[in-house]
C-alpha cells in the first residue's frame, strides 16, 4: 500500500512538472453549518451546564476512583472562551457574557429543560441581545493507567479549587450540549450534543523521576478549544483549508511572476503581470496568464471575476482543468452568495 502511495504521488509530481504547473494552499471561505438568521448579531452567552459541585469523574484502570468539583464549570468557561476568541475572526457574532447562577445545579440531570419564549424574550430585553448561546450540559471524565494526586490551586479569578495530577496519559473525554435561542422568533433554534476525546501523554525526565501533567492547563485547554471549533462551524461561516492548481509557465516571463508569488505570497501583483500576458502572441503563454487570472481572481476574494477569466482561457484551449476548476468556482459562487446572507451583507 505504501509502494502504491509513494508511486501516485511521484506520478502527481511529474505529471505538475510536465504541464508546468503547482499547487497554491489557502483558507477558503465556508458557510456555517446551520442557518442562524442575520439579524441575530448580539448573542448572550451562558454556561448553565455546571456549577461549582459539578464533578468529574476520574476514573483508574477503569475503576471510578474520584469525583473532582469545579473541573466541569472550568471546562464550560474554557470552552466558551475559545468559542468566543473564534468568532472574533469574522465577527458574525457580537457576545455579551451573563452570569447565571448554577448553585444549585444538580449533576443528577445532565441538562435543564430549555428556555421558554418568556424567558428567552426577557434575557434578551434585560441584556439587549438578539439571541442567547448556552452550554446547557457537560459532562467530563478522564481515564488513565497512573497514580492520581489531588491538589489545590488558584483559578483565574484567585479562588482555590481542587484538580488532578497524573503520572501517565489521561484519556480525556468532554461532551458539551449547546441550545441557540433566537430572541426574534423566541425560539430555540439549534440543539447540539457530541463528544470529544483526546490523549495526552505526560514528560518523563528519567526512569525514576516523571513531570506531573495537570489536566486543567493542558489537555483541558485542548479539547475544550476542539469542542468550541466544531460548534463555531457550525454556527458561523468560517475558514477551511484547501488548494488550487495554477500554471508556473513556459516562458521566462510566466516563472518570474510565479517565482516572485511564491516568494511574497502577492497575488495582486502576480494579477497585474499575468493581465499584460493574456494579449499574448504565444498561445499557450496567453492560456497560462488567462487561467492564472481566474485564481489569482479567486484568491482577492472575486469568485464571479474569476469565471469570466476561465471562460475567456476556455476559448483559447479548451482544457479538462478548466472545466474541473469552473465546476469549483461555480460552487464557490454560491458560497459567497450564502455567506454574505448570514453575514447580512447587501
Amino acid at each position: 500500500m505504501r509502494i502504491i502511495k509513494l508511486t501516485n504521488a511521484i506520478l502527481l509530481v511529474f505529471l505538475l512538472t510536465a504541464c508546468n504547473a503547482t499547487y497554491h494552499y489557502a483558507e477558503f471561505i465556508r458557510p456555517s453549518n446551520i442557518y442562524i438568521p442575520s439579524k441575530v448579531f448580539y448573542v448572550g452567552v451562558i454556561n448553565r451546564a455546571a456549577g461549582e459541585q459539578s464533578t468529574a469523574t476520574i476514573y483508574v484502570e477503569g475503576v471510578p476512583v474520584n469525583f473532582i468539583p469545579g473541573l466541569p464549570k472550568m471546562a464550560a468557561r474554557k470552552t466558551l472562551n475559545a468559542l468566543e476568541s473564534q468568532v472574533e475572526n469574522l465577527e458574525r457574532f457580537r457576545f455579551v457574557d451573563i452570569e447565571w447562577d448554577n448553585s444549585d445545579r444538580s449533576d443528577k440531570k445532565f441538562a435543564p429543560k430549555p428556555f421558554t419564549s418568556e424567558e428567552i424574550d426577557s434575557l434578551c430585553a434585560a441584556y439587549e441581545v438578539d439571541g442567547l448561546l448556552a452550554i446547557e450540559g457537560l459532562e467530563l471524565s478522564i481515564r488513565t493507567n497512573g497514580n492520581v494526586n489531588v491538589v489545590s490551586v488558584s483559578d483565574d479569578a484567585g479562588r482555590m479549587i481542587q484538580v488532578p495530577e497524573f503520572t501517565q496519559r489521561q484519556e480525556v473525554s468532554l461532551t458539551p450540549l449547546w441550545r441557540f435561542y433566537d430572541g426574534l422568533s423566541l425560539k430555540m433554534i439549534d440543539e447540539y450534543q457530541k463528544t470529544y476525546q483526546g490523549v495526552f501523554n505526560q514528560s518523563t525526565l528519567n526512569p525514576n523521576e516523571q513531570n506531573d501533567v495537570n489536566v486543567s492547563e493542558g489537555s483541558l485547554i485542548d479539547i475544550s478549544v476542539l469542542a468550541a471549533q466544531d460548534y463555531h462551524d457550525r454556527i458561523s461561516p468560517h475558514w477551511e483549508s484547501g488548494q488550487r492548481l495554477y500554471y508556473r509557465g513556459n516562458s521566462n516571463e510566466l516563472l518570474s511572476i510565479s517565482a516572485g508569488l511564491e516568494y511574497t505570497g502577492d497575488w495582486e501583483t502576480a494579477a497585474k503581470k499575468w493581465m499584460k500576458l493574456t494579449t499574448s502572441e504565444d498561445e499557450k503563454e496567453r492560456y497560462f496568464a488567462t487561467y492564472n487570472m481566474a485564481v489569482a481572481s479567486e484568491m482577492l476574494g472575486r469568485p464571479k471575476t474569476a469565471k469570466s477569466w476561465l471562460e475567456k482561457a476556455r476559448e483559447i484551449e479548451d482544457r479538462k482543468q478548466v472545466s474541473r476548476y469552473m465546476e469549483i468556482i461555480e460552487k464557490q459562487i454560491l458560497i459567497y452568495d450564502v455567506v454574505d446572507s448570514q453575514l447580512g451583507v447587501q
